[in-house]
């Protein structure tokens, strides 16, 4: 059977919400059929198969224009006429900007076509790590840590090369070069990736069929401990809106006439990524509530569960700072900065 890949690509596959408005990006709802696109491929040129680029801007009705080529393999061969004339066939739902549809949001398409053959080789795009949904915890890894490795010290990583499914399950996992060749390792590895799943919305289903993500495995000892750890970044799978940090704004600050604060938790990373357990590290200016404000903004905030390097953030510390603005006035951005390791 042939099939017809395509993916979307605009701010960035599987990006956390943003701090202020809420964009939610095109999402497709019709794509050309297989006679539509029999019908449009170029004249003898059904044993070849080809990957084309189209660029091309989504209006307010989900309709692509302003369509152009960026590049075509193996041009010269009319693939890229041929894809061009298919971009009416497409709908999409438009760009989202806080719940209302807006247009002008520019696309790009990756459009492959099959020959007789059977497939071409497609371009795929390699990720080194996913927001995740679900990933194993401490325990799950220290369970399937090799219990021979394990008494003997041996520390092991293992890197898998995997497709997503539309369910965010990962599937057709094969050892990357990146990764080590001990079987034991290779074994807890593969035996943890049904603990994965991926944060996949209805704009990333068709993106999915040609990401490829390498799922890092770091096995060792110290990981297996009670001691925490802190995180040096978080990778936030749900952060704050603006609204949530003008909310909290403390009352005592604005009755004392303050307009800006800054409040610092020191907070354990949860199941799943939540933040619990937050307790306030620092507060400027103090005793005005800045840091009881955090920790309740904090608690509300979760980061990825699973690390590019490989390790579970269960049970890791996160130090979260956090500035605040009054609503009377204009904030630049929500201020959530970056975690720090003390």
């Amino acid at each position: 059977m042939r099939l017809t890949c395509l993916a979307i690509a605009v701010s960035g596959l599987l990006a956390a919400p943003a701090l202020a408005a809420v964009v939610t990006p095109p999402a497709w709802i019709r794509i050309p059929t297989e006679a539509e696109r029999q019908i449009a491929r170029p004249v003898g040129a059904h044993k070849e198969g080809a990957q084309v680029w189209m660029k091309c801007t989504v209006t307010v009705e989900g309709v692509l224009t302003d369509c152009s080529i960026i590049k075509e393999s193996p041009p010269n061969l009319g693939f890229g006429k041929s894809t061009l004339s298919l971009a009416s066939k497409f709908r999409m739902r438009p760009q989202m900007l806080d719940g209302k549809p807006v247009g002008g949001a520019a696309i790009t398409v990756p459009f492959s076509w099959y020959g007789d053959k059977g497939t071409i080789e497609v371009q795929q795009r390699l990720a080194k790590n996913l927001l995740w949904d679900e990933a194993p915890t401490s325990a799950d890894v220290a369970a399937a840590y090799p219990k021979d490795a394990l008494a003997k010290g041996r520390s092991g990583k293992v890197v898998l090369r995997c497709a997503v499914f539309q369910n965010g399950r990962l599937n057709g996992c094969k050892p990357s070069e990146a990764g080590g060749a001990d079987r034991d390792f290779l074994a807890a590895a593969q035996s943890l990736l049904p603990k994965f799943k991926a944060i996949v919305g209805d704009q990333d289903q068709v993106a999915l069929l040609d990401l490829r993500v390498d799922v890092t495995f770091q096995f060792t000892p110290a990981a297996t401990a009670a001691a925490p750890r802190y995180l040096p970044k978080a990778d936030w799978t749900h952060t704050l809106t603006s609204e949530a940090l003008l909310g909290a704004f403390p009352n005592k600050a604005t009755a004392a006439g303050l307009n800006t604060g800054r409040g610092m938790v020191d907070c354990t990373v949860g199941q799943g990524g939540k933040l619990t357990a937050c307790t306030p590290v620092s507060e400027e200016p103090a005793g005005v509530d800045f840091g009881v404000s955090a920790i309740q903004l904090a608690q509300a905030m979760v980061t990825n569960p699973w690390t590019a390097e490989g390790l579970p953030t269960e049970g890791a510390h996160l130090r979260v700072p956090i500035r605040f603005q009054a609503k009377d006035i204009e904030p630049s951005a929500p201020a959530v900065t970056a975690p720090t390791a003390p």
